[in-house]
């Protein structure tokens, strides 16, 4: 359980910095208008729930 924990948080926090990345060179470069801001909400969402799903994993991994 411990490994997929970390598979888990690596995997949604690396996506959710992707996601804010190319959300930073849209709004900079004034690409996709108000539509790039979907990538900045999509990516908050992917960490946060990636991010609780994966320290929950660790925590249970921990106690068995």
């Amino acid at each position: 359980m411990r490994i997929a924990g970390f598979i888990i948080l690596g995997i949604s926090l690396g996506c959710a910095a992707l996601l804010f990345l190319l959300w930073l060179i849209g709004f900079v470069l004034h690409i996709g208008g108000a539509l790039i801001h979907i990538l900045l909400v999509l990516g908050l969402i992917l960490g946060f729930f990636g991010g609780v799903a994966g320290v929950l994993l660790l925590v249970i991994g921990k106690k068995k």
